[in-house]
């Protein structure tokens, strides 16, 4: 029997040992700060190693404050008080009031600018406290786009996107914030979106888009950001010609019965010089120029747009056009080629030579 009440015995006290244990657990494990309502968070690099700060970031459409943070004592008695206060850069302390509540299990602080904050929760002896930062992520800000390149290949820019930044409490530098979630650049050109570029981590270097694309006249172009909140920041519209060529063509009709009469038409628009070349040697596209297709030679039409020619015999022709654009003493050439068949006919034209 008393080995019996002695196994009892031990059996209560681990008992308590282990509610005890939880309940010092449990104080440990409660008392917190948190911001419910914010979009995203991340954690400071502040140059000097050490404790760092939890940073909660708020999506402010109305750009009015809406920064809320929220703190809870460690039991949920409503006998704690909360100090919160506000970091004073000029003091290096948190010496700027911003509320107290008093005989309270949690608190809440609303309509936050930004900033450096500290709750201090306590309750006789018992005393801690919770440091963060909150920031609005507002609607203002807007992108930059400036031209960087503009040749040959096309028309290139760079863009940037401002970032959230917070002081380093160690060092005269501010630390940018990076997000968590993706910020999206859409490179736009007339409102056609050219490049699509998602990014994670956003620090807020600056990216590069590239329009490789002929078009006439000049163009529109616009960097759209779109952030974790959702919010679309537009950038300044940005006017650019490009001097790129192609040397794009049409042959109408490109196959048909001799003598076959073909009418050539560039599209490239850019092109302030253009050389037509008809040959079969696909080994050569110079040389004597006498209008002959029945000889077989080379011939060049000149330097026209657009031009016909009529084919007399039958064969498979070749047909070369190179352009050049001398726009603002550029010199951008380029050249394509295509092929003609030109079929046989009961009408066959006799050969004089």
């Amino acid at each position: 029997m008393r080995l019996m009440v002695l196994a009892i015995s031990n059996k209560f006290r681990l008992f308590l040992g282990v509610l005890f244990a939880l309940i010092l657990c449990q104080s440990t494990l409660f008392a917190q700060i948190s911001a419910p309502t914010s979009s995203y968070s991340s954690i400071t690099e502040y140059s000097v190693g050490g404790t760092q700060d939890e940073i909660f970031v708020f999506c402010d459409d109305a750009n009015v404050g809406v920064g809320e943070l929220k703190a809870v004592s460690s039991d949920g008695a409503e006998d704690w008080n909360f100090t919160w206060t506000q970091w004073d850069s000029g003091t290096n302390s948190f010496s700027i009031p911003v509320f107290t509540d008093n005989a309270v299990g949690e608190s809440t602080i609303s309509n936050l600018p930004d900033g450096r904050y500290q709750v201090e929760i306590q309750k006789g002896v018992e005393d801690e406290s919770f440091i963060v930062w909150a920031f609005n992520q507002v609607k203002t800000i807007k992108p930059s786009l400036v031209l960087d390149t503009k040749d040959c290949n096309g028309v290139a820019f760079i863009s940037t996107l401002p970032v959230n930044q917070y002081p380093d409490i160690n060092a005269a530098t501010p630390r940018t914030l990076n997000v968590s979630t993706s910020v999206v650049f859409s490179f736009q050109r007339d409102n056609i979106e050219l490049q699509r570029l998602p990014l994670v981590d956003y620090a807020g270097l600056p990216k590069s888009f590239f329009d490789n694309q002929v078009f006439v006249n000049e163009a529109d172009y616009k960097v759209i950001v779109t952030d974790e909140c959702g919010f679309e920041y537009t950038s300044e519209t940005k006017s650019e010609k490009t001097y790129k060529v192609d040397a794009k063509f049409t042959l109408n009709p490109s196959t048909g019965e001799a003598p076959l009469e073909v009418s050539f038409e560039t599209n490239d628009a850019n092109a302030t010089d253009y050389q037509w070349y008809l040959y079969q040697d696909e080994t050569r596209v110079d040389g004597p120029v006498e209008i002959r297709d029945s000889l077989l030679i080379d011939i060049t039409t000149g330097m026209n747009e657009n031009f016909t020619y009529t084919y007399l015999h039958p064969g498979e022709y070749n047909v070369k056009l190179i352009v050049t654009n001398t726009d603002d003493a550029m010199n951008c050439v380029a050249s394509s080629t295509n092929k003609i068949i030109v079929e046989g006919s009961i009408f066959e034209v006799p050969n004089v030579f």
